[in-house]
């Protein structure tokens, strides 16, 4: 939009053989042409594009830091995920363990006849149940991990 203001140059060459001579008296005849043209008041168009251009550049620019900024955001969000699975894996490997211990007790317990046979299959399935939980909080884990792989790029 800034050039705009600057005048138009135009230039040609043209060179041409005829075996008509003409008034020249040669075969051969050429010509070089320059041409400029300005046009210094177009009824206020070339401002008004100027401030379109001005305003499209500061859009252009407000996009880009947003984007920049959504982008940060993201990261942060993709580390904090990341740690909270890893934090919730480690509170189900210690919740699996104390429900494995649990279940020794149960079984201890059936075997001696101090316990029922339910109590021994609720242990079990608190158990399965705690497994469950340590798989997929590792598999939230490994989510997290891609996910900011993703982000940074290194996917």
């Amino acid at each position: 939009a800034a050039v705009a203001w600057a005048p138009t140059v135009d230039a040609r060459f043209t060179e041409a053989w005829s075996q008509n001579v003409g008034f020249v008296g040669e075969e051969w005849n050429w010509q070089f042409v320059v041409t400029a043209s300005w046009t210094p008041l177009d009824a206020g168009y070339k401002i008004v594009d100027t401030l379109k251009t001005a305003s499209q550049s500061r859009q252009a620019a407000a996009g880009a830091e947003m984007t920049r900024e959504q982008a940060e955001i993201d990261v942060v969000n993709a580390w904090s995920e990341k740690d909270r699975a890893r934090a919730s894996r480690t509170a189900a490997e210690r919740e699996l363990s104390l429900a494995e211990e649990n279940l020794r007790i149960a079984e201890k317990s059936f075997d001696a006849g101090a316990s029922t046979f339910l109590d021994l299959e609720d242990a079990r399935v608190s158990r399965a149940a705690a497994q469950i939980r340590v798989l997929t909080e590792r598999m939230n884990e490994h989510l997290g991990a891609l996910a900011l792989l993703q982000l940074t790029g290194d996917l």
